[in-house]
């Protein structure tokens, strides 16, 4: 039986609890043991030679577009219903958003 993640509803076990607990005990919590390892798993699994965490999705969204060199004057072309920061990282870049 296949198990059901609700869209919006946290999915937290204690095995997430023991985690957190250990990386709050870390000298370094943003940038230390845990984010390292998170990273060279996503790098495993996708084969890439590099991968980065984030912060949020922002953050995220800002390092996608600089992965495609997104620069000033480039087109966009985004629905209009969106979240604000596809739309905020765009114009960051300089990027023409239609």
């Amino acid at each position: 039986m296949r198990k059901k993640i609700n869209y919006a509803k946290q999915n937290i076990d204690h095995s997430d609890i023991s985690l957190v607990i250990k990386s709050l005990n870390e000298n370094l919590i943003t940038t230390g043991n845990f984010v390292n390892l998170f990273e060279k798993k996503i790098s495993n699994k996708f084969k890439c030679k590099h991968a980065y965490s984030c912060n949020n999705g922002t953050a995220g969204l800002h390092l996608a577009y600089l992965a495609i060199n997104l620069k000033k004057d480039d087109i966009i072309l985004m629905p209009s219903i969106n979240f604000i920061s596809s739309y905020s990282m765009a114009k960051q870049c300089g990027a023409k958003i239609f």
